[in-house]
């Protein structure tokens, strides 16, 4: 009768430690379909801001490519009018230098005094680190005009 008590007890603790694993197991399983549950949840959220942040940056590109083109247009009117501004030649000097130019003469014609305008366009052109053979290109004046009025301002500098 003591084995069957003994089995009978062994049976009983083997069936509630059964039970205690699977119902153990069975917690874990839900505990990770949980953290399941929110890891996909946290990713679509991640997934819907960076998409939103991407439109943004999208946007903004779009945006800075706009005015970057409104600035170049600027840009190139302020040059057109500082063209204009700084051209005090008369039309004659100006034509008899572009046929010079076109009949092959290289020789360097010595012109008068250079204006105050043209003195004012170079300086500003120098300062904003623009090359003397491209400042005398913008301003449509000779290469030596534009060193002869960089020279001078940098001696009256110098001076000060």
């Amino acid at each position: 009768m003591w084995t069957v008590l003994l089995n009978i007890i062994g049976l009983i603790s083997i069936y509630f430690l059964l039970r205690w694993k699977i119902q153990r197991s069975a917690g874990v399983e839900r505990q990770i379909d949980k953290i399941r549950v929110q890891f996909n949840d946290l990713t679509v959220d991640m997934n819907d801001a960076t998409s939103r942040n991407m439109d943004l940056l999208e946007a903004r590109i779009k945006e800075a490519k706009k005015l970057t083109r409104q600035l170049e247009k600027l840009l190139a009117e302020c040059r057109e009018s500082e063209i204009r501004d700084s051209l005090s030649k008369p039309d004659e000097e100006v034509s008899s230098r572009n046929e010079k130019e076109e009949s092959g003469q290289t020789q360097t014609v010595a012109s008068g005094p250079v204006s105050d305008a043209l003195r004012e366009s170079v300086l500003k052109l120098a300062v904003r680190g623009i090359p003397s053979a491209e400042i005398a290109e913008i301003l449509g004046c000779q290469f030596q005009e534009v060193e002869m009025v960089l020279s001078v301002s940098d001696n009256r500098f110098a001076k000060k």
